[in-house]
């Protein structure tokens, strides 16, 4: 199950994330984690799950600061860097795939659209 961080550092399923929580995001600017106030949530079943290195687990069009740029799941590759505020850039050992998935829930927050998910910064809500 995945998990957010808010504000206070602490961690919550991202089930239990709710709009007007106060969630931990990451300013590109300052370097530095930064408050989001949650402003939307959508939750929908996901078809293929992604895990990187046995313990980051996103649908596979979930979009993700690897390389220095963000990237979707499907896109990473074994040696790839995530990035994971206050460790630096994580490498990519491991991805399995699987053809299922489960609920999946993405957030808009402000004045930052990204969000901590299992340490690593996720970003926004894409809508098409």
């Amino acid at each position: 199950n995945v998990t957010i961080m808010l504000a206070n550092g602490e961690y919550v399923p991202a089930s239990d994330v709710r709009v007007g929580d106060i969630i931990m995001s990451y300013d590109f600017a300052t370097g530095k984690l930064a408050p989001s106030t949650v402003t939307y949530v959508q939750k929908f079943e996901s078809n293929n799950t992604y895990v990187f290195n046995g313990q980051m687990r996103v649908d596979s069009n979930e979009v993700m600061y690897i390389n220095g740029k963000w990237m979707r799941a499907y896109d990473a590759k074994i040696g790839d860097k995530l990035f994971m505020p206050g460790y630096g850039y994580i490498t990519i050992y491991s991805i399995k795939k699987y053809n299922k998935g489960g609920f999946v829930y993405d957030f808009l927050g402000s004045p930052y659209n990204n969000y901590i998910a299992d340490g690593y910064v996720i970003d926004i809500l894409e809508t098409t």
